[in-house]
């Protein structure tokens, strides 16, 4: 086995960096599902994103003028925060393991920033206007299609997504399957219930995608919020996605492997969105 020395760090630092990068977008699965508006190349640490009032055209008569409609400039501020992960390699370490780790490094950094990044998304997943379910309590699956039918009624532009933790995601499996019932309870769609079981994927429920993510966090009771919502329903404001380091501390015989992140998330048309509370224990 090769021994890895600083120098092969340095001169892999490409090859890790596009592993990054890779991973980064890859695991990220929240991302693409919301508003990201790339502020890399503009000044400052705050950005303001437009919010979104529903106008409507009017009946006119022929000799009449054209009435004005007035445009809220109503805005949304998001400002961006650091994120930042460090790694420390020994050199006793390095000596230990070989070249091999080298090909894990882009993989562990990447993966990292972007499970950041789906947390901050699913963060803000409890801030929308309108919120079903309750604490303590399964989530059923007349919530998602009730939420999807809220966002129909809003005119919430583009597809519908849904995110889950998987244990709510458990809950509403067993419902449409009866998986652990007593067998008298009729799923409400055998094509449904099969999709549910070979697959375990929840599929589409009441026109909105649903996906399950770890990224949803418990609170201190396991209640967590997942969500109904539209693209434009939540905002990111992307200074710097990912930028790779690596630092020498000689004294500490260690070289520090830096993940530097920049961005900010917020709901910024709470009005596209539905929280949905539910238990989220793990089971027993």
């Amino acid at each position: 086995m090769a021994q890895i020395t600083s120098q092969m760090l340095a001169d892999l630092e490409p090859e890790i960096r596009a592993a990054a990068f890779y991973h980064l977008y890859k695991r990220a699965i929240l991302l693409p599902l919301v508003y990201v508006k790339d502020t890399s190349g503009e000044a400052g640490l705050t950005s303001s994103f437009p919010t979104l009032p529903t106008l409507l055209a009017q009946d006119v008569a022929e000799t009449d003028p054209t009435p004005e409609t007035t445009i809220e400039s109503a805005v949304e501020d998001i400002r961006v925060s650091e994120k930042e992960l460090n790694l420390p390699l020994t050199d006793m370490t390095k000596a230990a393991v070989g070249s091999s780790i080298v090909l894990t490094i882009g993989e562990m950094v990447g993966s990292a920033m972007a499970r950041k990044l789906d947390r901050d998304i699913a963060a803000v997943f409890g801030n929308f206007t309108k919120v079903y379910g309750s604490a303590g309590a399964a989530l059923t699956a007349g919530v998602p299609t009730k939420a999807a039918a809220i966002l129909a009624n809003n005119e919430a532009p583009g597809s519908i997504y849904g995110a889950l933790h998987p244990y709510q995601a458990l809950g509403m499996k067993d419902a449409l399957t009866n998986a652990f019932g007593s067998g008298t309870m009729n799923p409400p769609s055998e094509m449904k219930a099969n999709e549910v079981l070979y697959q375990n994927y929840l599929g589409t429920l009441g026109g909105a995608h649903l996906l399950e993510s770890a990224a949803i966090q418990a609170d201190a009771n396991g209640d967590a919020y997942g969500a109904i919502f539209s693209r434009l329903a939540i905002g990111v404001n992307m200074k710097q996605p990912f930028e790779l380091e690596l630092e020498r501390n000689g004294v500490g015989r260690t070289t520090h492997i830096l993940g530097h992140g920049k961005w900010g998330v917020k709901a910024i048309n709470p009005q596209f969105g539905v929280s949905m509370l539910s238990d989220c224990s793990e089971p027993a």
